[in-house]
């Protein structure tokens, strides 16, 4: 019986033991101490403070954190460190301020009056020149000007560099007070992997941080449309947000779209999947679409699977890093899993039990297995249809998501189609702690053992489909002929 790596998020009452002081030299210097000492990823790759790549990563992390004298990146420099341990289930979360109250003219104008506010960089812009500029730029292209769906705000992006930034937002107009033309909405940064580091400042002004990675050829920013110059809307970004739909792509060939797998829409699955797969079976070609599926429960795909097998499944194994701060996060979920038998459970609070007796029995900093390590998989062989199947996804199937590709990948019946996906499958059982400052660090407690090849990375679909394939389902359609 396979392992699920639970995604439990939980406010561990573990403490810091750095200074109180919620400078951002403190916060940097205290979370990364956290992590070398708790997090399995770290423990696994890196080993020591002082293994060469990582100590000039941060040694010069740690210079950007002292010359930024206003602290404006601060949430910055702490998201790119946590980047640094390659695991996508690990984060950093904080330097929040409480929202304006717009319509109280007394919180609007302590608000107009603040620092967060004032020290907002702006620049001396000709808005009508800009546009005017950017009708020429490249649809596909990051340059343009974009609006937010409920058309709140409307920005030029154009090529504006420092050290923080390749591109600017800047507001050409705003329906809200806190926010003026000539004000830097957003910084944009390109990464050396082919993603970018979008910096976009909130309405109140808070930093948000994304790393995005848009569609090739057809840069989109997270959130907006682009108007100037018209962008170039494909086939391939053309997905539904249903939760699953199906459909007849041709006489041969049917698809099965699921935007998730999460637990919370389990039933919903489950009845889905008990109209859908007899429909499946009346035809020789399969697709199943899990483009945008972030994932969720192992079990939410298991309906799927005598579909697509044909030999065994070797499941990779799960451990769990043991180490004080560890085994209080998990007590105190124990307790509160106790504690509320409602929302947990009546024996809820036994697993979490049995996992804190096994780190009793092991040694602080050690690493043990918390699933059969030579475990595999079988199901019982369908010799109907379908005969050949075309799992398709993209850079935003994550998790469980990707669980399914790998489990499909045994299959000789079936391809996996599209570009590499999310690389969210190596870590699990996520924690939470408060900094000193209060914000949130969450941190994984476990590793799996071969797939943390995965991490980030992601993993390569069979057929890539080309940078100029407009759409991605008739490709596949295609392909299966």
């Amino acid at each position: 019986m396979r392992i699920i790596i639970l995604g439990f998020v939980f406010l561990a009452s573990v403490k810091f033991t750095f200074s109180q002081n919620c400078d951002c030299r403190s916060e940097f210097l205290g979370v990364k101490a956290y992590m070398e000492k708790n997090h399995p990823g770290f423990n696994s790759d890196i080993k020591s403070p002082e293994e060469p790549s990582y100590k000039k990563f941060t040694d010069e992390l740690l210079s950007q954190v002292e010359n930024d004298k206003t602290g404006k990146y601060c949430l910055v420099y702490l998201k790119r460190y946590i980047r640094f341990l390659k695991d996508h289930h690990s984060n950093f979360e904080g330097f929040t301020r409480p929202p304006v109250n717009e319509s109280n003219p007394d919180s609007l104008k302590a608000f107009l009056a603040s620092p967060f506010f004032r020290n907002t960089e702006r620049m001396t812009i000709d808005s009508a020149a800009i546009v005017k500029s950017l009708r020429n730029s490249d649809p596909n292209g990051i340059e343009g000007v974009y609006i937010t769906p409920d058309t709140v705000y409307t920005i030029a992006v154009f090529k504006n560099s420092n050290t923080m930034r390749d591109y600017a937002g800047v507001v050409l107009a705003s329906r809200t007070k806190t926010w003026q033309p000539g004000q830097v909405k957003m910084e944009i940064l390109k990464k050396t992997d082919g993603g970018y580091e979008v910096l976009s400042y909130l309405r109140n002004h808070s930093l948000n941080y994304q790393e995005w990675y848009p569609p090739t050829n057809n840069f989109s920013l997270p959130g907006w449309r682009k108007i100037v110059p018209a962008a170039v809307v494909t086939n391939s970004a053309k997905i539904s947000n249903d939760l699953i739909s199906f459909k007849l792509l041709d006489s041969q060939t049917s698809m099965v779209s699921i935007r998730s797998f999460s637990g919370q829409f389990s039933r919903e699955l489950d009845s889905a999947y008990k109209k859908i797969i007899p429909e499946i079976k009346k035809y020789p070609s399969l697709i199943i679409d899990v483009r945008n599926n972030g994932g969720g429960s192992d079990n939410n795909y298991g309906a799927l699977m005598p579909l697509l097998y044909t030999d065994t499944i070797r499941n990779d194994f799960v451990e769990l890093f043991y180490t004080e701060d560890n085994l209080k996060a998990y007590e105190k979920m124990r307790d509160e899993a106790k504690a509320n038998p409602q929302q947990y459970g009546k024996n809820g609070y036994l697993s979490w039990e049995y996992r804190i007796n096994q780190m009793k029995q092991n040694t602080p900093g050690s690493f043990f297995p918390i699933s059969a390590q030579n475990s595999f998989s079988t199901y019982k062989i369908n010799n109907g249809n379908p005969v050949k199947i075309a799992i398709l996804y993209n850079r935003n199937c994550a998790s469980s998501c990707e669980q399914l590709l790998l489990d499909a990948a045994f299959s000789k019946k079936v391809k996996l189609v599209g570009e590499n996906s999310g690389g969210y499958i190596a870590y699990g059982n996520v924690m939470s702690v408060k900094t000193p400052c209060g914000n949130n660090l969450y941190w994984t407690t476990t590793r799996k053992n071969n797939d943390r090849k995965y991490e980030f990375v992601g993993i390569e679909p069979h057929v890539k489909i080309p940078a100029s394939e407009t759409d991605w389902v008739e490709y596949t359609r295609r392909l299966l002929q």
